[in-house]
C-alpha cells in the first residue's frame, strides 16, 4: 500500500512540475492594460476598422484577445438574417450581392475572421483591389496574433 501511495504521489508531482503551458498569451497583462485605459480598446478598434497600417503586433494582440473583456462581447450567435442571405449569394458565387451582407456582419463584429476572409474572397472576385487589400491586412495581422 505504501508503494502505491508513493507511486501516486510521484505521478502527481510529475504532472504538476511538467504541466504544459497552453498559450503564450498573457491575458492578465492585456486585462491590466485595458483596465488602466478603458478607452484604449475602442481607439484600437477604430484604427483597425479604418485599416490603420501603423497598428503594431501588440495592438493586434490587444484587439483580438482583449475583445473577451468588452461588455458587449459574445462569442456565440451571429446576425442570422444577414448570414443566411450572405450564404445564399456566396454559395451561388454572386459575390456582388453577398459582399454587402458580409460587411453588415463585419460592422457588428469587426474581428470575425471567418467573415473577414469571405469578404476578402468577394473583393478578390469583384477585382476590388483596395478593399481586398484592407480585408487582407486585417485578416493576416489577426491571424499572425493567433499563431
Amino acid at each position: 500500500m505504501k508503494k502505491l501511495t508513493l507511486l501516486a504521489g510521484l505521478l502527481m508531482c510529475s504532472v504538476i512540475l511538467y504541466a504544459q503551458k497552453v498559450s503564450n498569451v498573457d491575458f492578465t497583462a492585456i486585462k491590466k492594460t485595458l483596465d488602466a485605459a478603458p478607452q484604449l480598446y475602442q481607439q484600437l478598434l477604430d484604427r483597425f476598422v479604418k485599416s490603420d497600417t501603423t497598428l503594431t503586433k501588440d495592438d493586434y494582440n490587444t484587439l483580438y484577445y482583449g475583445q473577451c473583456y468588452q461588455k458587449d462581447y459574445s462569442p456565440y450567435g451571429s446576425d442570422a438574417d444577414n448570414l443566411e442571405k450572405f450564404r445564399k449569394h456566396y454559395d451561388a458565387e454572386e459575390y456582388a450581392k453577398a459582399l454587402p451582407y458580409a460587411m453588415k456582419i463585419i460592422e457588428k463584429k469587426p474581428l470575425d475572421m471567418q467573415m473577414t476572409f469571405k469578404a476578402l474572397v468577394c473583393n478578390h472576385y469583384l477585382k476590388d483591389e483596395e478593399n481586398k487589400s484592407k480585408m487582407g491586412t486585417r485578416y493576416n495581422n489577426i491571424m499572425l496574433s493567433i499563431f
